[in-house]
Formats: structure tokens, C-alpha cells, sequence
């Protein structure tokens, strides 16, 4: 028996597409970002036994939709602080955790955060960075190790499978494997999801290492730069965001994934009718209330069939806004628009685009 844990990056979100939108406090995912989850709902092979995500909005939304089938079956989102993003831009401060449980609901759980998670954004120095990233692990690896065994005292038959939604600059940190065999550092793309191990589950020792497995490489047609070693993944992401400088460029850069488009683009707020979920996700509560989300457009173009054995049956996500999937043939909602702040969008002439990064 093995424990495999999947790497996400939380999809898109307004920051990703137009510098503006950093002042904006931690956002939700714009309609771009839920049909990135849809895609990994449709496509994600393995069967969940435990999810960890940042407590920032976009990473929780990445893991309730992208993992809808889950939480149907009983998964609850553990939050963890050391997961949030670096820097102190608004964008990477989160929210309160009577916020967070009014926003989500029961599917996550909040009882492993301080009251003050949110106050400020962590420190970007690398070394601090690297010690949070540290921290992470051995938390990531203790909650596998508690899976391990049974309550009957019984070892589990089935190889275990736990999802862990975060952020681009802490990534490169949590992983040792910011850069591949060529030397390139290979960031995450927005819900991205790369697969690791530990290279010792029953370790104690303080770094907890992790290692890309070789079928994650493959799937992403790369081999793994050696050796592996989380204790110097100081590299240049956490330097980039030293004191969170946005960089002072009117340059317009290309738009990630778009084939080298440079036109501004403005974020898209998640509107109109509900995507379907994976016909695989179960009802976990009692009354099929439908909360927003983004119909998938075509409404084919979200990923391979999905798993028969998983059943057919209602979204565990009921009455809570900010969560997303209804059952498939479920009642059309109203229209709705999502509640983060708004960002002023500047002229699209003089507007700069920034990597993706946050």
C-alpha cells in the first residue's frame, strides 16, 4: 500500500489575468478558473481518501469543485494555514474563519487554524518561506500517517490518494523540484496537479521530503532533475516576491497558455447558470439547494466520461454561494454574480499583464 499525495495549483483567479486585481482581497476564481476545476473534475483518476487546501478562497474553490465526487463521499477540505500564498498583497491575505465557514460551509474544516491565520501575509524571504514549506510537509505527512490505520487498528488494503490545493510561489518550496532535468524552473499552471511521494512516510525528520513520481512525469513529458532535495528549493520565486515588488513595467506581456496573446484581458466574475458536476459526486446533505456556479461553454468540453462506479446522485454542495456543482438535470438556478470586491478596470491600452504567479 502507497500514499500518494497530488499537488494542485489553485485556478484562476482575477490576479492571474490583470495587475490591478492584486489589490483586490483574496479573491474568488473567475468563470475561467471554475471551468479549469471542471476539467480536473472530469479527467482526476484516483479516488480520494483526504484533501488539505490553503485557506485562501481560490485554493478552497479549486479543491470543492475540482474534487466535487469527494466530498460527496464524506471528504471534508482540511485548511492549513502554512499553505497560503507568500507575500502580503491583498490578494494574498485571507479572510476570517466566521467568513471562510459562512462562505463554505460544513465541507471544510476550519479547527486547525489560529483565529488570526489571516491577519497579514506571511514573509516572502526565502528562508522563511522555505522553514513554512518545511512545516507544511510534516503536517501533510503526519495526516497520511493518520490514515494509516484503521479505527479497528486494521492497516488499509487500498493504496491511500490525498489532493492538496495551494499557491505558485509556495509550490516550488513544498516540492524541492521547482526546476527539471534542463535546469528550467517549471511553475504550475493555474489547477495544475502534479503526483508525489515521501520519500520516507514514517520518517521524523524535519524536511519530510517529496518526491514527483515518475507517472506524473511522464504525464507531463519531463524526467526528474537530481537529486531531489527540499532543504535548497530557495530559487527565484520567493525572491521575486521579496517585499511583494510588482514589477514597474509597461511592457505587455504574453498571456500564459494563450500562445503568446497580448491582449489585456479583464477578469470575468463567475456568472449565469450552474456547471454540472461529475455525475459521479453523492449528496451529503439532507436539502438539494443549488449554489452558483459557471456553466461549462461548449457544454461538452470538460474532460473524458465520467466513472460509472462512483454512481449518480445530487451535489454535496448545498446552500453554500460560493461552492459550486448541482446534480446533472437539476433545476436551472437564477442568475447570479459573484460578491468580491470589485476591481476598477483601467483603459486596456495602458494596461500591463503580469505572469502568472499567485
Amino acid at each position: 500500500m502507497s500514499v500518494t499525495i497530488h499537488i494542485i495549483r489553485h485556478a484562476q483567479g482575477p490576479h492571474n489575468v490583470v495587475r490591478e486585481a492584486y489589490w483586490t482581497r483574496d479573491p474568488f476564481l473567475t468563470a475561467e478558473g471554475m471551468q479549469q476545476c471542471a476539467r480536473v473534475q472530469r479527467s482526476f483518476p484516483y479516488t480520494l481518501t483526504g484533501i488539505i487546501s490553503s485557506p485562501q478562497r481560490r485554493a478552497i474553490q479549486t479543491a470543492l469543485i475540482s474534487f466535487a465526487w469527494a466530498i460527496g463521499n464524506g471528504v471534508i477540505v482540511d485548511l492549513m494555514a502554512d499553505l497560503q500564498e507568500v507575500g502580503d498583497a491583498p490578494c494574498c491575505v485571507g479572510m476570517d474563519i466566521p467568513t471562510i465557514e459562512n462562505d463554505f460551509g460544513p465541507v471544510v474544516n476550519t479547527d486547525h487554524l489560529d483565529e488570526n491565520w489571516f491577519k497579514t501575509g506571511l514573509s516572502s524571504d526565502p528562508n522563511d518561506v522555505a522553514e513554512r514549506a518545511r512545516r507544511a510537509r510534516r503536517s501533510i505527512r503526519e495526516f497520511a500517517v493518520g490514515m494509516l490505520e484503521n479505527d479497528d487498528g486494521s492497516t488499509p488494503t487500498e493504496d491511500l490518494h490525498i489532493a492538496v490545493a495551494t499557491h505558485s510561489l509556495l509550490i516550488p518550496h513544498l516540492t524541492g523540484d521547482g526546476r527539471d532535468h534542463t535546469g528550467q524552473i517549471r511553475y504550475f499552471a493555474n489547477a495544475e496537479w502534479r503526483s508525489y511521494m515521501f520519500s520516507d512516510i514514517y520518517g521524523t525528520d524535519n524536511d519530510a521530503i517529496l518526491v514527483e513520481t515518475a507517472e506524473s512525469l511522464q504525464r507531463r513529458g519531463t524526467r526528474r532533475q537530481s537529486p531531489v532535495n527540499n532543504r535548497n528549493s530557495q530559487n527565484s520565486v520567493a525572491t521575486w516576491t521579496n517585499n511583494f515588488q510588482i514589477p514597474a513595467s509597461s511592457t505587455v506581456l504574453p498571456i500564459p497558455n494563450t500562445g503568446g496573446q497580448t491582449t489585456p484581458k479583464t477578469p470575468i466574475p463567475a456568472t449565469g447558470g450552474l456547471l454540472p458536476p461529475s455525475p459521479h459526486s453523492s449528496r451529503i446533505l439532507p436539502t438539494p439547494t443549488h449554489p452558483p456556479g459557471f456553466k461549462a461553454s461548449p457544454p461538452n468540453d470538460y474532460g473524458p466520461e465520467p466513472i460509472p462506479e462512483r454512481g449518480n446522485s445530487l451535489s454535496p454542495f448545498q446552500g453554500y454561494k460560493y461552492a459550486v456543482p448541482t446534480p446533472l438535470g437539476g433545476p436551472e438556478p437564477e442568475p447570479w454574480t459573484s460578491e468580491y470586491d470589485p476591481v476598477p478596470m483601467p483603459d486596456p491600452a495602458s494596461t500591463s499583464i503580469i505572469p502568472p504567479s499567485i
